[in-house]
């Protein structure tokens, strides 16, 4: 929801709220808001005011036009992340060549990636394949 100068104010203040000390239903009581209210803002289901803006920056303590004058988010975190995340992407297409080609130290931290980013693997197996063949013998 908003493009442009909403976009860049909701990431600011997300990036503000997640590094405060209190919690989010905290910082919701304190700006005179419900928890529902402000996490219907933090989720971009609907626009912050100006009002909504000021209560939170009073909450926190933090100067309304230097909230927005601050980049969402640190650059070094944000090239870091994506230098891991090239890493993983690499390391998945070794694995999909010649998975014998990661070490051990590789393959732990693929299986801590796709844990840590919900990816999981699923056994191809066929739960009635156990029946088949224990009823095999019986056929011939």
């Amino acid at each position: 929801m908003g493009t442009g100068f909403s976009l860049a104010a909701h990431d600011a203040i997300r990036n503000a709220i997640k590094h405060d000390q209190r919690t989010t239903n905290d910082i919701a009581a304190q700006s005179g808001m419900s928890t529902d209210y402000l996490y219907k803002r933090l989720r971009n289901e609907l626009p912050f005011t100006v009002t909504d803006i000021e209560r939170i920056c009073n909450t926190l303590n933090i100067n309304p036009y230097e909230l927005l004058q601050q980049p969402a988010s640190d650059d070094t975190n944000v090239l870091e992340q994506l230098k891991q995340l090239t890493d993983t992407v690499a390391d998945l297409k070794t694995a999909m060549i010649d998975p014998t080609a990661l070490t051990a130290e590789q393959r732990e931290q693929l299986a801590r990636e796709r844990i840590k980013h919900g990816v999981t693997l699923a056994a191809n197996r066929d739960p009635h394949m156990q029946d088949e063949i224990d009823h095999a013998g019986e056929r011939s």
